[in-house]
């Protein structure tokens, strides 16, 4: 996951120039994306692949593109159109590449510690505390979309 994550910190404007997709046109895109999964998150409804004990049918059961198994959850869409919109305001700039790593790094690093201690902490804080963190951070994600959108249409000369 690290590694896939530091590959889109360190090549996004690359892979970027290299599709012709401008910053805005990517942090418009990417802001719409991360709005959808804040409403996910808010409302509290996981999408498909989060879901446990579904009863997919037989075909949807054998079709291995409807798990992410290549890329694990913690470097799916979301994560890498965050580190590539960061990435790509950030670049030219070590520090702020630097940062970008470091953090990423931390985040990953909490992500592993809160999973390893998932048990514990739904025992504390059980159900009803993880359902208002989740919608508590379903929302700071959905004002981070705005801001890459309206970032978007500023890059892209659409508003001032």
């Amino acid at each position: 996951s690290i590694t896939v994550s530091l590959f889109f910190i360190l090549f996004s404007k690359y892979l970027l120039n290299f599709l012709g997709i401008s910053s805005g046109s990517f942090l418009i895109a990417g802001g719409i994306l991360l709005f959808l999964i804040s409403i996910e998150m808010l409302f509290g409804k996981p999408s498909r692949p989060a879901m446990r004990n579904v009863d997919y049918s037989s075909e949807e059961q054998e079709d291995v593109s409807v798990f992410p198994l290549a890329i694990p959850m913690l470097c799916g869409p979301g994560n890498i159109a965050a580190l590539m919109m960061f990435s790509t305001s950030a670049w030219g700039d070590p520090k702020k590449m630097a940062i970008l790593v470091i953090v990423s790094i931390i985040v990953f690093i909490i992500a592993m510690l809160v999973m390893f201690l998932s048990k514990l902490i739904e025992s504390i804080i059980g159900i009803t505390g993880i359902s208002i963190i989740q919608r508590l951070i379903g929302l700071i994600l959905s004002a981070m979309s705005v801001q890459f959108f309206k970032n978007g249409l500023v890059a892209i000369g659409l508003v001032k």
